[in-house]
């Protein structure tokens, strides 16, 4: 009886609640496929990819709020440089490099970002409800129900005012786009990324070391043709792995 009354109350979603989310998340990007951007299919499966590593590859049923609060708090625990800290420690699991970063102090993934990974689930999940594999979005505003700081007291800095600003944009390799000229008439060192990089981290509040990883590939378009930077292709831009 009991069976029967689960079973009513869930309708569809009960012939799915053993079924794992890898597989959800199977046909959820095939039947996308053909309307979203290969960088936009690449960065899903990434992102599906990491759930399933955090939390395992759990069973829809078992999928429930609960879930993605935990889901969601783990993320804040990982380091930013996650790619970078699996080279060096390639015999720990995503749970022990947690425990290195808590040990070492490392700097952590901040709750922009844990919201973003738990909310491309939830899209993911949104799909699920309309095609009949669960009875709802367990990860449905899940950022508006978290009041952690966004930033620690390590990462609280001064902004910068306008005149500061006005000053360090004034500079000739801005201006010009070149370095300053030595007595001898020859321009003092000048690489691109000298020019782009301030540039970029004043217009996307990017981080440096984001910018410093992205690739061009980075430089892509929604089904709109809203040109952005990527900076969620975490593991390419040095903040997740692949």
């Amino acid at each position: 009886m009991r069976e029967l009354i689960i079973e009513g109350h869930m309708g569809a979603a009960y012939g799915h609640r053993n079924t794992p989310v890898s597989a959800l998340l199977t046909a959820y990007h095939a039947e996308k496929k053909p309307r979203w951007s290969v960088s936009t299919i690449e960065q899903n499966q990434r992102m599906g990819a990491f759930f399933i590593e955090a939390m395992g590859d759990l069973a829809l049923g078992k999928i429930d709020r609960s879930t993605i609060k935990a889901y969601h708090s783990k993320l804040q625990e990982i380091p930013t440089n996650l790619h970078r800290v699996k080279n060096k420690h390639p015999t720990l699991d995503l749970d022990g490099l947690i425990k290195l970063a808590a040990q070492e102090g490392l700097e952590l993934i901040r709750e922009a970002r844990a919201n973003v990974y738990a909310e491309k689930m939830g899209e993911a999940f949104v799909w699920a409800k309309v095609n009949g594999y669960m009875t709802d979005n367990p990860a449905a505003n899940i950022a508006a129900t978290t009041n952690k700081p966004t930033t620690s007291k390590r990462e609280k800095r001064d902004d910068f005012d306008a005149a500061t600003l006005e000053r360090i944009f004034n500079q000739p390799w801005f201006l010009e786009g070149k370095g300053q000229p030595t007595k001898s008439g020859r321009y003092y060192s000048f690489q691109p990324c000298y020019y782009w990089m301030p540039l970029l981290a004043l217009y996307t509040g990017a981080r440096l070391n984001e910018i410093a990883q992205a690739h061009l590939k980075d430089v892509t378009q929604t089904d709109a043709g809203q040109w952005y930077l990527d900076l969620t292709r975490w593991g390419t831009s040095g903040c997740f792995p692949n």
